[in-house]
């Protein structure tokens, strides 16, 4: 009997695709259920076995496909044999209303097929749906009722998938609004506050130990400001710290330096959103077990009002120049230490301390009427872990003596505002040692001792009668010679170039970087390329990001993984990008991030126009 049970079931599998293809929609069972309740969306295939994905099916907002399944029938009946594949979404709906999943296509074998329009009600007032006790064996059964078997099995899985959506409802009504046990708080170390003064911050997330208790962690967090022209905010992602406080509650806090724009008082308001996920029960026994669910949440800052105070008036010297923290000066340095009259030399000082040093200028020079000085240039070496309020500012002078026999350099002073003492101070130093002679005393000496060498005696005797040799022309009329010359010249000046950049790479760190930078951004950019003709709109978006980091780390004095949205915005902004350009950007650099979490579907996508609107950036920003 076995035998024969296993040929016919192989004759089955073997005939049932001769017999007429096609796909349609089988609606909702039941048509009618309650909030909270589930409902089978179906689709039939009729001679055909597969799957859809879930994904491509029209679903209005409001209901959910939580869980799918399928189910397979074969039949004979007259010696004909047909086959039903039976694909099942269940369906989730969390609120009241009626809900239409409208016509949609499926294409297969290059046949498309129509799946008709399904209406589901969902009112409060339906009879509440009843579990089913069904057999493994029932009425629906084939001969040999392996179908019914295999469709039961899986029914005992969907009620079993069901209590889990059911016990997820549960527990976050359980839980209340996840607002009650999430918080945000901005932590501001002083009351009063000055206009352009540097104030490092702790902006602090926190969520109660009631969530951890019920399996929640973060997986993204995005903390930002609210639009503020009174206040610049920098909110450095990367450097954060977790712990659990003494309550119980875990909490997330970033560091935040915040420089005050106005005087006035203004609401500084900070938000946050980013995602959960929740972590169920790892006991095999428990109806949660193996399903993490992921929950976006957003919360914000109580509104904070600040009052900001303008620097007084009052004792303000004549070489402030906007600087407001607390520094000190170095002692200055010149190089070459002897000069002559009208020739140049370098004069460097140092500002070390802590405060805003984007608005610390250059010190003055004390007027003298016997040099002439030129503006500085600057370099910063942070020393605040990226935060750029603690660290050293170089200031590099060129300056040149108008007269000999000078002895020093000018005297140079700061001054700066002190927040903590709410006064302004003055640091001065003396200028630095050097020898001025007068012009070409310097050069003269050198001459001199060149000219003190003396010659050697012209030997006559080695002279000798020659024949007159004449060139004539026929060696300048020939082409090869001057073909040969072009070339030696071309070769020349390539080896001039190729020298000189290699010079500029190992002697100019700034032009190195830039090159590197240059170099990157093409790199990045072809791999994006290569990631939009695969379709991988993930990796794209990763290159993506990539390329305009190094395009903007060419042009600036940061390094390209240092580059951040709010960081890359300003310098777009600066350089005159328009506000499509920024938007761009923007996806950019949150788009890998919200794909992967949750937040973004990747069909809302066109990779092929960001494509084409990231190479009109990078070559823009070349």
């Amino acid at each position: 009997m076995k035998k024969l049970l296993l040929s016919a079931f192989i004759t089955v599998l073997a005939t049932v695709s001769v017999f007429a293809q096609q796909i349609k929609g089988g609606g909702f069972t039941p048509s009618t259920i309650a909030p909270g309740e589930t409902a089978k969306y179906t689709i039939i295939l009729e001679g055909l076995r597969g799957s859809i994905d879930q994904s491509a099916i029209p679903m209005p907002q409001g209901l959910k496909i939580v869980g799918t399944s399928s189910g397979h029938r074969m039949s004979i009946i007259n010696g004909k044999t047909s086959s039903q594949t039976e694909l099942i979404y269940f369906v989730h709906a969390s609120d009241e209303g009626q809900f239409t999943v409208p016509e949609w296509h499926v294409e297969y074998n290059k046949k498309k097929y129509a799946i008709a329009p399904a209406k589901l009600i969902v009112d409060k007032n339906a009879t509440p749906q009843q579990s089913q006790q069904n057999p493994f064996f029932d009425d629906d059964d084939d001969a040999f009722g392996f179908p019914s078997i295999f469709q039961r099995m899986r029914n005992m899985q969907n009620v079993r998938m069901q209590n889990i959506q059911q016990a997820q409802d549960q527990r976050k009504r359980e839980l209340g609004k996840l607002s009650d046990h999430i918080s945000l708080k901005l932590e501001l170390p002083k009351k009063k506050i000055y206009v352009g003064e540097a104030i490092p911050c702790k902006l602090v997330f926190s969520f109660s130990k009631e969530l951890a208790n019920e399996g929640f962690k973060i997986a993204r967090i995005f903390p930002q400001v609210n639009k503020s022209d009174a206040f610049d905010c920098t909110i450095f992602e990367d450097k954060y710290k977790t712990k659990i406080d003494d309550n119980g509650n875990n909490t997330i806090s970033y560091d935040l330096l915040v420089t005050p724009l106005k005087a006035g008082s203004y609401n500084l308001d900070f938000n946050t959103n980013g995602i959960f996920v929740q972590e169920f029960s790892a006991n095999p026994f428990s109806i949660t077990f193996g399903m993490p669910n992921q929950i976006p949440f957003e919360t914000s800052t109580d509104d904070k009002n600040i009052t900001v105070s303008d620097l007084p008036e009052k004792d303000k010297p004549a070489s402030f120049n906007g600087a407001v923290g607390k520094f000190s000066l170095s002692s200055m340095k010149v190089e070459p230490e002897s000069i002559s009259v009208g020739e140049p030399c370098i004069v460097s000082v140092d500002v070390m301390g802590m405060g805003n040093f984007t608005r610390v200028k250059a010190p003055s020079f004390e007027k003298h009427p016997d040099w002439k000085t030129y503006g500085a240039k600057s370099s910063f070496a942070d020393e605040s872990n990226g935060m750029q309020y603690v660290g050293i500012k170089n200031f590099r002078y060129t300056i040149v003596p108008k007269k000999p026999d000078l002895t020093k350099t000018p005297k140079i002073e700061f001054s700066f505002f002190d927040p903590e003492k709410e006064q302004y101070q003055t640091l001065s130093l003396d200028g630095a040692n050097i020898s001025v002679a007068p012009t070409g005393v310097v050069q003269t000496k050198v001459e001199s001792k060149q000219t003190n060498e003396k010659s050697p005696e012209p030997n006559f005797d080695k002279i000798i009668n020659t024949q007159n040799v004449s060139g004539d022309t026929s060696l300048f009329k020939s082409p090869l010679f001057w073909i040969i010359q072009i070339l030696i010249l071309l070769a020349v000046a390539i080896f001039i170039v190729a020298k000189t950049n290699k010079l500029k790479l190992e002697n100019d760190p700034i032009y190195a970087k830039k090159i590197r930078s240059q170099k990157n951004a093409l790199h990045f950019l072809k791999l994006a390329k290569k990631a939009t003709e695969n379709n991988d709109t993930a990796l794209f978006l990763e290159n993506a990001r990539k390329t305009i980091q190094n395009a903007l780390a060419a042009s600036s004095q940061t390094e390209s993984d240092a580059i951040l949205l709010r960081q890359a915005i300003e310098i777009m902004l600066e350089k005159g990008f328009q506000q499509e350009d920024i938007d761009t950007i923007s996806t950019f650099f949150a788009g890998v991030d919200a794909i992967n979490y949750g937040g973004l579907d990747k069909s809302s996508i066109n990779i092929k126009e960001l494509m084409q609107n990231l190479k009109k950036i990078h070559t823009q920003l070349k």
